[in-house]
């Protein structure tokens, strides 16, 4: 007997929950810049890549593909920086992977001030 799937919608807007799993990250990721943890730095960063991609993809999407050879090389670079290299590259990855966020929609809305506004 065949089982039907039935099509289901969540209860809670997960987009709340992402937004602010995301803030905790950059939080995280801030306090571990500052104290110089730069090995919690990149795992917390990674943790925003895992976040922001894995959005995407359920979206059946693909990541942009400048962000996607980005993040890439980004990524490799952090392999084989060694000290203020390794910490130059994690912070070019946080900066990236602000942008990834911002252009997922969960990030900032930006508006144009020169647009009308209601008085």
């Amino acid at each position: 007997m065949e089982q039907q799937t039935e099509k289901l919608t969540s209860k809670y807007n997960e987009a709340s929950f992402q937004i602010q799993r995301l803030h905790n990250i950059w939080l995280d990721a801030r306090r571990h810049r500052e104290n110089g943890s730069l090995q919690k730095y990149k795992w917390v960063l990674d943790s925003a890549e895992i976040e922001l991609t894995t959005d995407i993809v359920k979206k059946g999407k693909e990541i942009n593909p400048e962000h996607s050879k980005a993040l890439k090389k980004v990524n490799e670079d952090i392999e084989k920086a060694k000290a203020r290299a390794l910490y130059v590259a994690l912070m070019e990855k946080e900066k990236l992977l602000r942008q990834i966020q911002d252009a997922a929609g969960k990030g900032g809305v930006y508006e144009n001030p020169d647009e009308d506004e209601m008085d």
